[in-house]
């Protein structure tokens, strides 16, 4: 069943509160295949004919536990004009539909462990 935009993670949040330490930044090639992964669960087609699909973005913040699994809910920070909204709410759903995202490097926890992105008609920037 897929996720709701509605739905809650179930990564622990005791593995999130209990990071401690640096870590080395993650590679342009860990990131894009972050991006693939999201891009396989974001549906926007009802979204690819909108008149304004060019400015339509949502920005949403999210908590990954070390075993990629989204914690809690992500949040919608900020949205652009006209269907943007619409846009945020598929953003999210895509977020929670496709973790876990183990294919993070477990010992650049540390580096990926808040994400901070912005959606587009096109995907995940």
């Amino acid at each position: 069943m897929p996720a709701t935009p509605q739905a809650a993670g179930t990564g622990e949040n005791e593995d999130y509160d209990n990071y401690s330490g640096s870590t080395p930044p993650i590679t342009a090639s860990e990131i894009d295949a972050f991006r693939m992964k999201i891009g396989k669960c974001f549906d926007n087609g009802v979204l690819a004919d909108d008149p304004q699909a060019d400015k339509l973005y949502a920005d949403l913040s999210f908590k990954l536990a070390k075993d990629g699994n989204v914690i809690g809910t992500p949040e919608i920070d900020r949205t652009g004009p006209g269907n943007s909204q619409l846009l945020a709410i598929l953003a999210r759903k895509s977020v929670l539909q496709c973790a876990p995202y183990d294919m993070l490097p477990r010992d650049k926890y540390g580096s990926w462990r808040d994400v901070m992105a912005r959606f587009s008609v096109a995907g995940m920037q």
